[in-house]
């Protein structure tokens, strides 16, 4: 008889700016108005016509410029620090 165990590992996060050239289908909405819902419900390859360049750099969350993150943080209750 064979007894596996799973563990699960506890998730480790970091914190990042990406920006992002693309060209996108505006002919039903703009942009700022179906990219956040595309971002969480995974409509993004939809819209996105073509994705140009990107460009992803890890922050420090305890510098001034990006307190704003831990404060959301605080407000958000599912979301861990990293």
């Amino acid at each position: 008889m064979r007894i596996e165990l799973k563990v699960e590992k506890e998730m480790i996060t970091h914190d990042y700016k990406i920006e992002i050239f693309i060209k996108a289908d505006v002919s039903k909405k703009s942009v700022k108005d179906w990219l956040p819902s595309a971002l969480s419900e995974g409509d993004w390859k939809y819209k996105v016509v073509k994705l140009y360049s990107t460009d992803v750099t890890p922050i420090d969350r305890e510098s001034p410029s990006y307190k704003w993150l831990k404060d959301m943080d605080t407000n958000d209750k599912y979301t861990e620090e990293s």
